[in-house]
C-alpha cells in the first residue's frame, strides 16, 4: 500500500482505509456520472436531431450538459423558399425530452450569431411561420439575442436588400406578461428601437422609434417608388385580441414621421396618422404636411398615359376601407409641384392645386373634387401619341367642380414641333360623366402685347381622349412659335429663320385621338430665311381646313401676301466648263416644293401682291409690282397661272399652267418681256467676269407647251432681242461665253447686231418634263449663241465705232424733285427733234462730281434718269424704247456739276441731223 504511504501514512490504519473508502467511491461516482452524461448526450442528440429533421431545420452539432441541464446546438440551418435563417450558437436551458415534446417548457433561450434572410412582405412561405419554431417561442421564459443581422429583400425584382445589423434582443416574462425589446443598426447610420409587450392573451402592445433611415431603401424593400432622404419617427400600436370565434381583433396604430431633404429644403416633410379597425376594415385620420405623394403613386389615376411621379400633399386625410379598397376623404388642402410623366411623353406639372371636398375610391378607381384652383401649371398635349396614352388608360372616373386657373403654359406637341400658349388663366369644370368645359385667357403683360383665348370641352372615355373640341383666337403672336403649324419646316435646318406676327382664329377637332384644325391666320412683317434665299411679305393672310392628323391632304383654301419680296442667291457663271462645253449643273426642286410636296398641301387659290423679285441683295431688285395669282395646286393638275410685273422699267407677264406639285414638275404657257433695261443684270454680269452693259433695251418671249407628237415631253420656242445695246469699253480676261461659245461677250453682241442695232436670237427646244429647268434654257441660248454667230459672222473685230451722238441739254442730279420750268422747256425742244426724227433716240447719260461711285449717288443717277424718262414718255407720248438711260462708268466721271446729259443719236444707217438751237 505504497500507494498511501505519503502524506496519509501519517494518520493511523483505520484512518487511512477510511480515507481509501471514500476515494474509490468518488471516483466510482465520476464513472457512473459519464456513463449517465455520455447516454443523456446520445438521448438528447437522437431527440433534438429527429425534432430537426420533424421540422426542417439542419442541425450541426448538439451538446447536452447533463448538470446544467443546457442543450448547445450550433450551426442551425432554415431554408423556407428564398427564405434563410443561420445561426452559429443556441443555448437552451431545457430538458430535451420537454423541448422536443408537444408542449414544451423552455428556461431561456441564448443565441449569437444570427444571419438570416426575408423578402417582404413576408408570407406563409417564410421561416417565421414555421409551427415549430413559433411553439418554442411560446414556450420560452426569458431569451436573448446578440450579434444578429438580417437582410430584408423585396418580393418582386431583384438588387441588393436592406441590411439591418447589429441586432439585440431579448425576452422577459413575468406573470402573464411576455416583454420585448430589441435595437438594430440600419446603413447609413441609421437605427431602430422596439419593443412588444403582451400584458395576457388579449392585449399586446408595439412601441417602436426610428432615426436616420434611408428614404430610398426602405421605399424599394415595400416595393414602392423611391424617394430620397432620411426617415425618423415614432409608433405605437395597441393590439386587443377578441374573444368571440369568427371576429378579428381591435388595434389602433398612431405615430409620426418626419423626412430629412436636402440641406437647402425650407420645407418640414411631417406625417402624422391615428388609424383603428380590425383584420378586415380600417378607419383612420392622417395629418401630412408637405408629406411626398411618390410612393403612393400606384393609388392615383393616370393622366392621358401620364403616371405621377412627383408631388407633395398639404391636408388632412380621413381612411377607411382595407388594401386594396381604400375610400380617401379631405375637406381641403394642397398638392403641390405635382408631376405626371411617361416616357417618351412631355411631362404635367403644377405648382400649386388648391382643393376641397376631396374624395377617392381606389376600388372603383373614382376621384371626385369639388373645386379647385390650379396654380402655375405646364401641360403639354402630345398629339402624336394619344394612341400609346389610350393604351396605357387606367379606367380611373374624374369629376371636378370648378376650377380656377392662373399661369397656366399649354402646349401643344405636333409631328413637328410643339404650339406653345403661355400666361393662360381662366374657369373650367369637368363634371361626373361629363365632358371637360374650360375658358382660358392670357393675362395683361405689360412687357407683352401677345394674347390668346380658348374656349372648348374635352371628353375623356375608355380612351384617354376621345373627343375634344374648342376655339383659340391669338394676337400678336410670334409667328416662330407658330413654325410647327406651318407647310414648310423650315426649322430642321440651322440656316433657317422665321420672325414676324400673327393674328389666328382657330377651331380644332379631336376624334379618336387624330386632332383637325381649321380657320384663319394673319401675318405681319413676314421674314422667312432658308439656305441663303429670303422671302417676305408686309401681311400675309391664309384660310385653311381641315389640316391635320388622318386626312388624304392638308386643304389650304386661300394664300394671300401683299408687299412680299423674295431675295435669292446670286449665281454667276464660272470662267471655264468642266467635262463639256454646258454647265453640268445639279437640278434640284427648290426646297419650298418638296416641303409643299411632303405636307401634302392642296391650296385652293394663291395671290401675292406688290411683290419684288431681288438677285443677291435686297436692293438689287431684278423684278418690281410683282403680281402672282395661282389656282387650284395639288399634285397631277395643272394650276392656271399668271405673273405679272415690271422688270428694267418695263411690264412683264407669265400666263399658263403649272403643275407644281407633282413628282415631275410641269409648266406650259407664254412669257413676254418689251424693252427693259437690262441694268438688273449688272452684278451678275460683272460677279461672272463680263463687261458692264451700260446701254440697250431687253426684249423676250418664251412659251412652253406640251408635245402633241411625243407625250410626257415638252416643246419650246424662244426669241430674244436686245436693241441699242452697248457694253464699256474694257474687255475681261475671264469672260464666262469665250469657254462655253468660242467667242467674246462684245463679239457676240456686234455679230449678232442687224443695221437697227438690234442683236436678235430665236430659238426651239424639246425634252422631257423632267428636264425642264432655267438651266436647259440657258443650255439652249448658249447653243442658239454658237449657231447664230456661224451663220452670220464667223470672226467679227470686237473693237466697234461708237455712233456719234449729239448733246441737247443737261438735266441736274435730284432725289425727288420736279423738274423745273426751264429744264422742262429744254425737254419739249428736244420732243420737237424726237417728232421730226422717228428713229432718233434719246441716250441719258450721267455725270458725277464725287470722288467714287457711293450707293446714294447711284440712286440719284437712276432717280433723276426716271423723271427725265417718264416726262418725256407721259408728258409727250415718246415712246419708252426710243429712250437709253445709261449705266454709270468711271468714264463719266469729272464733270464740274452732276447732272444727266440728255444726247439724241441716230442709228448708223441714218444721216445725223443737226442739232435744234438751245
Amino acid at each position: 500500500m505504497r500507494l498511501f504511504y505519503h502524506p496519509v501514512g501519517i494518520f493511523p490504519a483505520g484512518a487511512r482505509w477510511y480515507l481509501a473508502t471514500i476515494a474509490v467511491l468518488a471516483l466510482l461516482a465520476i464513472g457512473m456520472h459519464l456513463s449517465v452524461q455520455q447516454q443523456a448526450q446520445q438521448q438528447a442528440g437522437q431527440l433534438i436531431l429527429q425534432w430537426g429533421r420533424d421540422a426542417g431545420v439542419e442541425i450541426g452539432d448538439v451538446r447536452y450538459h447533463l448538470l446544467r441541464n443546457g442543450l448547445v446546438l450550433q450551426q442551425i440551418r432554415l431554408h423556407k423558399g428564398d427564405d434563410t435563417l443561420a445561426i452559429a450558437h443556441m443555448l437552451i436551458h431545457a430538458n430535451p425530452k420537454l423541448l422536443t415534446g408537444s408542449h414544451p417548457r423552455i428556461a431561456s433561450v441564448s443565441v449569437s450569431g444570427v444571419d438570416a434572410s426575408l423578402h417582404i412582405p413576408v408570407g406563409d412561405g417564410s421561416w417565421l411561420d414555421e409551427p415549430r419554431l413559433l411553439q418554442l417561442w411560446n414556450a420560452t421564459r426569458a431569451f436573448d439575442l446578440h450579434d444578429g443581422r438580417l437582410n430584408l429583400y423585396p418580393v418582386q425584382g431583384k438588387g441588393k436588400g436592406l441590411l439591418v445589423g447589429d441586432i439585440s434582443l431579448s425576452l422577459k416574462t413575468r406573470a402573464y406578461e411576455r416583454e420585448v425589446a430589441a435595437s438594430a443598426g440600419l446603413p447609413q447610420g441609421g437605427s431602430l428601437d422596439a419593443s412588444w409587450l403582451r400584458r395576457d392573451s388579449a392585449h399586446s402592445q408595439i412601441r417602436m422609434n426610428w432615426q436616420q433611415v434611408d428614404a430610398a431603401a426602405l421605399a424599394r424593400l415595400l416595393g414602392l417608388k423611391v424617394i430620397a432622404g432620411k426617415l425618423a419617427g415614432d409608433l405605437a400600436w395597441d393590439r386587443v385580441v377578441s374573444d368571440v370565434a369568427g371576429q378579428s381583433g381591435r388595434n389602433r396604430v398612431q405615430g409620426q414621421m418626419r423626412l430629412q431633404t436636402s440641406a437647402g429644403s425650407v420645407r418640414t416633410h411631417r406625417l402624422k396618422w391615428d388609424v383603428s379597425g380590425g383584420d378586415d376594415s380600417w378607419v383612420g385620420d392622417v395629418d401630412a404636411d408637405a408629406w411626398p405623394l411618390r410612393p403612393w403613386a400606384e393609388h392615383f389615376p393616370s393622366l392621358s398615359g401620364r403616371q405621377l411621379t412627383a408631388g407633395h400633399l398639404d391636408g388632412a386625410l380621413h381612411w377607411q376601407g382595407r388594401p386594396g379598397a381604400w375610400h380617401v376623404s379631405s375637406d381641403k388642402g394642397a398638392l403641390y409641384d405635382l408631376t405626371y410623366a411617361a416616357g417618351g411623353a412631355s411631362a404635367w406639372y403644377w405648382s400649386r392645386v388648391n382643393y376641397q371636398q376631396l374624395s377617392l375610391d381606389t376600388q372603383q378607381r373614382q376621384l371626385d373634387i369639388g373645386s379647385a384652383e390650379l396654380e402655375d401649371s405646364r401641360l403639354v398635349l402630345d398629339t402624336a401619341r394619344n394612341g400609346a396614352a389610350a393604351a396605357g388608360d387606367d379606367g380611373w372616373q374624374i369629376s371636378m367642380g370648378p376650377m380656377g386657373v392662373s399661369n397656366m403654359m399649354l402646349a401643344f406637341s405636333l409631328p413637328h414641333g410643339k404650339v406653345m400658349l403661355a400666361g393662360l388663366s381662366g374657369q373650367g369644370n369637368w363634371p361626373e360623366h361629363g365632358p371637360l368645359s374650360f375658358e382660358l385667357d392670357s393675362a395683361d403683360d405689360a412687357d407683352s402685347d401677345v394674347s390668346w383665348h380658348l374656349q372648348g370641352r374635352a371628353e375623356r372615355g375608355q380612351r384617354a381622349l376621345d373627343t375634344a373640341d374648342f376655339s383659340v383666337r391669338g394676337r400678336n403672336v410670334p409667328l416662330q412659335g407658330l413654325r410647327a403649324l406651318l407647310p414648310l419646316r423650315v426649322y430642321e435646318r440651322q440656316d433657317a429663320s422665321l420672325a414676324g406676327q400673327v393674328d389666328l382664329d382657330v377651331t380644332v377637332a379631336i376624334r379618336n385621338q387624330q386632332w383637325r384644325m381649321q380657320g384663319e391666320a394673319g401675318a405681319r412683317d413676314f421674314d422667312l430665311v432658308h439656305s441663303g434665299n429670303t422671302w417676305s411679305a408686309d401681311h400675309v393672310n391664309a384660310r385653311f381646313g381641315p389640316v391635320g392628323m388622318g386626312l388624304p391632304f392638308q386643304q389650304i383654301a386661300s394664300l394671300e401676301a401683299t408687299g412680299w419680296h423674295y431675295t435669292g442667291a446670286l449665281q454667276p457663271l464660272s470662267a471655264t466648263v468642266q467635262g463639256g462645253g454646258t454647265d453640268a449643273s445639279v437640278r434640284r426642286r427648290p426646297w419650298w416644293v418638296t416641303a409643299l410636296q411632303e405636307s401634302g398641301c392642296h391650296i385652293d387659290s394663291l395671290h401675292w401682291q406688290q411683290g419684288t423679285f431681288s438677285v443677291g441683295q435686297s436692293d438689287a431688285r431684278w423684278g418690281e409690282n410683282i403680281d402672282l395669282e395661282m389656282h387650284h395646286i395639288e399634285p397631277g393638275a395643272w394650276a392656271p397661272t399668271r405673273i405679272d410685273g415690271i422688270a428694267g422699267g418695263s411690264h412683264f407677264t407669265l400666263q399658263g399652267e403649272w403643275d407644281l406639285l407633282s413628282r415631275v414638275e410641269r409648266m406650259q404657257g407664254r412669257a413676254t418681256i418689251d424693252h427693259a433695261l437690262p441694268f438688273f443684270l449688272h452684278d451678275w454680269m460683272r460677279l461672272s467676269g463680263m463687261p458692264a452693259l451700260v446701254r440697250g433695251r431687253l426684249s423676250a418671249e418664251v412659251s412652253v407647251d406640251a408635245d402633241e407628237l411625243e407625250p410626257g415631253q415638252w416643246h419650246s420656242e424662244v426669241t430674244l432681242g436686245l436693241t441699242g445695246g452697248r457694253f464699256n469699253a474694257q474687255e475681261t480676261p475671264s469672260d464666262p461665253l469665250l469657254a462655253r461659245t468660242g467667242y467674246k461677250t462684245v463679239e457676240l453682241l456686234a455679230g449678232l447686231k442687224d443695221e437697227h442695232g438690234v442683236a436678235a436670237l430665236s430659238f426651239e427646244q424639246r425634252g422631257r418634263w423632267a428636264d425642264l429647268s432655267v438651266d436647259t434654257f440657258g443650255d439652249g441660248l448658249l447653243a442658239a449663241l454658237r449657231d447664230g454667230m456661224h451663220e452670220q459672222h464667223p470672226v467679227v473685230d470686237a473693237s466697234m465705232a461708237r455712233e456719234r451722238s449729239h448733246l441737247e441739254t443737261r438735266i441736274r442730279l435730284r432725289d425727288s424733285t420736279p423738274l423745273s420750268f426751264n429744264e422742262r422747256e429744254r425737254l419739249r425742244k428736244v420732243v420737237r427733234k424726237l417728232r421730226a426724227h422717228p428713229d432718233m433716240v434719246v441716250n441719258l447719260r450721267p455725270e458725277w462730281t464725287a470722288a467714287a461711285m457711293t450707293e446714294e449717288e447711284l440712286h440719284r443717277i437712276q432717280q433723276s434718269q426716271k423723271i427725265i424718262a417718264r416726262y418725256l414718255v407721259e408728258g409727250h407720248d415718246i415712246a419708252a424704247e426710243r429712250i437709253f438711260p445709261i449705266w454709270s462708268t468711271a468714264g463719266e466721271k469729272g464733270a464740274e456739276i452732276s447732272s444727266i446729259r440728255v444726247e439724241t443719236e441716230l442709228p448708223l444707217s441714218s444721216q445725223q441731223p443737226p442739232a435744234l438751237p438751245q
